[in-house]
């Protein structure tokens, strides 16, 4: 019985969407477009009768022509000629939504079509136009003309204020013949499969609530999550940029000198930065899926979101320059001026702000630089599973709160050029994890880094170049590299856990690197290795001994599984009480490898603070979004060891009652998410409970902004300032 309802419900739902791909492939009510208004450009537009199902449209001057509604019927056509490179806006007035379905010829000009009902190409379509804007989002005639005229950089597009979320622009098959651009925007977008779109020019697929377009580039995207862009079809250009508030490739294929993938809340350029917002809602999925970038030197492909999941997919770089992946709260990209770079815009770093919640998942993934340029993948959390492959020159993996990546640089000249590396400042907390699955291989032709708050391994890494892979586990990191001083602060949840492979031989050696340093570093609370670390100089390195401490690894706690009669393994163990303290280690001069200069002790239980709560408060949105984001963070703790859960979460009601700008019943709200959230140990909520009771005590009758005192031997700041 329960097959046959399946079966019923099946049958049912297919003649559903039989129905309704009927209806959209119906013929329109009105054959071509119906009913003209000249807004502007009066006495400059000549439009004909459409006898014979041709429609031709003189244009002789930039304008705006109203329509009560614009369709095109198999078999009809409707000709734009243009009498210059001008433009025309077309906007539909009436109820219908716009179907082309026969040919659309506008070579010569820009036609934009606006109508807010919906825009439907259809399979018997054929288009062709220098420039071609599809969009249900409106266009002031005012800010139209002072663009098309030259008198701004920037048209504007938004959806009705009466409208939720605009109607869609879909695509379901159509011969597009295109010049320079192609804009789709909607409050959705769609490419269905079997739909192939290559043209010269550049692609642009845009969902949202409010779009500001320049003639060659995207200035602003304001999207909310169901503002969805979904291709399921091929888009070849130039370039192709796919941006939404929830972003799906599926069986597609993406090919181009450049591309971008956002799925974000909020898109800002500037003169030499990109801005980005996000939630871990603004998803970006790309399933059995290619991209290929094929084009000069640094090109891009940029695929960017609040949380990041790639399942049987491919990306290429021909040329091999930078792949960037990067799942976080709020990133921004950083770029050379012309003065800067060659050729610019120079792509020279990102910083993110992220939480564990912003996860990059790769299962089953390829991504390979041909010609060996930088691979970025940057978020709250890494997991690859399956046989993904990681292969480049440098190859920057980080999870944390705060981190980033950017390029080195010439201080004489200002000059930036492709030898990236994690920026100076690197924070992390709970959760923000980057695990390597077995079966995973990350092979690193130049500088290649793991940064998180705890890294596992199984898989296989083969670092290459002369500086081999350095991985650290730690709660935060600070460097100054003039005079090669800074500190890290580790806990007991800093470990990094090896169960796969480490390799590094520095087969692309730089003679002129600096010869004291092992090319395998790893730096931790906890390393444990039940798998294999091999380090090998190369044969021409200017070292006397090219075994002794080729790898390096550094332990505040305890370093087990290495052969401590293995020469080419250099271990510094510093055996200290993780259970009851973290440590900050600083070094000035000789790196941090050597014995560190300082080892503070920093309190564990008695005012440390959670550094993924500290983010949380500190950063932007309302009460309500952090209350959520810090719901998230205990989740995190839930799933910990049942040891590290106590600690874990006092640390989370500190940071809440130390926040100073708080009111005490903005606290108490919080508080009471984190002690209701948190579902560990017996041990954990008897001690979450004690110190909230204690807490609260301490500061009664404080309605202001009340934060504990700190006891002898804290800081209330971590930060350490070098004379």
């Amino acid at each position: 019985m329960k097959l046959q309802r399946k079966i019923k419900r099946n049958i049912k739902r297919a003649l559903t969407g039989a129905a309704l791909a009927a209806m959209l492939i119906t013929a329109p009510a009105f054959a071509l477009p119906q009913t003209p208004n000249v807004i502007v450009g009066n006495g400059q537009i000549t439009i004909g009768d459409g006898a014979g199902g041709i429609l031709n449209i003189g244009v002789n001057a930039n304008s705006v022509i109203d329509w009560n509604s614009f369709s095109i019927a198999s078999g009809e056509t409707v000709n734009f000629n243009f009498a210059n490179q001008l433009t025309v806006l077309n906007r539909v007035t009436g109820t219908e939504m716009s179907q082309l379905l026969g040919t659309l010829n506008g070579t010569g000009g820009s036609v934009f079509l606006v109508n807010p009902n919906g825009v439907l190409v259809g399979a018997g379509a054929t288009i062709n136009a220098s420039n071609l804007v599809l969009s249900t989002l409106d266009v002031s005639n005012d800010k139209f003309m002072k663009w098309a005229n030259g008198e701004v950089d920037t048209v504007s597009f938004a959806k009705r204020e009466q409208d939720a979320i605009a109607k869609s622009v879909t695509v379901e098959g159509g011969a597009f013949s295109i010049e320079k651009n192609l804009d789709l925007i909607g409050g959705s977008v769609s490419i269905a499969p079997g739909v192939s779109i290559a043209i010269d020019g550049e692609v642009y697929l845009l969902a949202g609530d409010k779009v500001d377009r320049a003639s060659d580039q995207v200035l602003s995207v304001t999207s909310q999550i169901d503002n969805r862009v979904t291709v399921q079809g091929n888009l070849k250009g130039e370039g192709v940029w796919v941006q939404g508030g929830t972003v799906s490739l599926d069986n597609a294929e993406i090919a181009g000198e450049w591309t971008d993938l956002i799925a974000a809340k909020q898109y800002t350029v500037g003169d030499t930065t990109d801005r980005i917002s996000a939630t871990s809602d603004n998803k970006l999925s790309v399933i059995n899926s290619q991209i290929t970038i094929d084009g000069d030197e640094n090109e891009l492909a940029m695929l960017i979101g609040g949380q990041i999941v790639m399942t049987g997919s491919d990306i290429s770089i021909d040329e091999g320059h930078h792949v960037g992946i990067i799942a976080a709260n709020q990133i921004q990209s950083n770029y050379a001026s012309e003065s800067m770079g060659e050729p610019p815009p120079y792509f020279r770093g990102a910083d993110i702000t992220a939480d564990s919640t912003n996860t990059i998942t790769l299962n089953e993934v390829s991504i390979t630089s041909v010609q060996d340029g930088p691979v970025f993948i940057l978020g709250g959390k890494v997991d690859t599973t399956g046989t993904s492959a990681i292969k480049g020159g440098e190859v920057l993996i980080g999870a944390g709160s705060k981190l980033g990546v950017e390029a080195d640089s010439d201080d004489d000249t200002g000059q930036y050029w492709d030898e990236y590396y994690f920026t100076d400042y690197f924070k992390s907390g709970l959760g923000n994890t980057v695990n390597l699955g077995q079966g995973t291989t990350l092979v690193a032709n130049g500088e290649a880094a793991i940064y998180a708050n705890a890294v596992t391994n199984a898989g296989t890494i083969n670092a290459h170049g002369h500086y081999g892979i350095n991985i650290r586990a730690v709660d935060e990191r600070n460097f100054n590299e003039e005079g090669n001083i800074g500190y890290q602060i580790s806990s007991k949840n800093n470990k990094v856990i090896n169960t796969g492979t480490i390799f590094a031989d520095q087969a692309n050696f730089d003679s002129g690197a600096d010869p004291e340093y092992g090319i395998i570093g790893i730096a931790a609370s906890i390393i444990d290795n039940t798998g294999t670390i091999e380090a090998r100089r190369h044969q021409d390195a200017p070292w006397t001994d090219k075994t002794t401490g080729a790898a390096e690894l550094l332990a505040v706690g305890t370093v087990t599984g290495v052969d401590r009669t293995d020469e080419s393994i250099k271990v510094a163990e510093l055996n200290r009480d993780l259970d009851n303290y973290r440590y900050k280690l600083v070094w000035q001069g000789e790196g941090d490898m050597e014995a560190p200069g300082i080892v503070e002790t920093l309190s564990l239980n008695g005012g440390a603070t959670n550094p993924a709560i500290d983010d949380i408060l500190n950063g932007s949105g309302s009460l309500a979004d952090k209350q959520q984001q810090i719901i998230a963070v205990v989740h995190t703790i839930n799933g910990l060891p049942a040891d590290e859960q106590p600690a874990a979460v006092v640390g989370a009601l500190h940071s809440i009652l130390g926040q100073g700008s708080l009111s005490q019943s903005e606290k108490e709200s919080l508080l009471s998410s984190v002690v209701n959230s948190y579902e560990g140990t017996a041990a954990g909520r008897t001690e979450a409970n004690n110190q909230t009771t204690i807490n609260q005590a301490s500061t009664a009758g404080d309605t202001n902004n009340p934060a504990p005192a700190f006891t002898d031997g804290e800081s209330e700041g971590s930060n350490v300032v070098f004379q």
